[in-house]
């Protein structure tokens, strides 16, 4: 039953989702952002 809630609960606030711009490049803010961690991780902050 539980999963029947949250079906409908997506189904109802799905429409006032929207897409996010720029959606296509979302991928280059990951990678720079695991470059920034990485480096937090190993000391060398510039």
């Amino acid at each position: 039953m539980v999963e029947r809630w949250v079906a409908s609960a997506w189904l109802l606030t799905e429409r006032h989702f929207r897409k996010v711009v720029g959606h296509e490049h979302l991928w280059t803010l990951a990678v720079n952002l695991g470059r920034e961690a990485s480096r937090h991780a190993t000391g060398k902050v510039a």
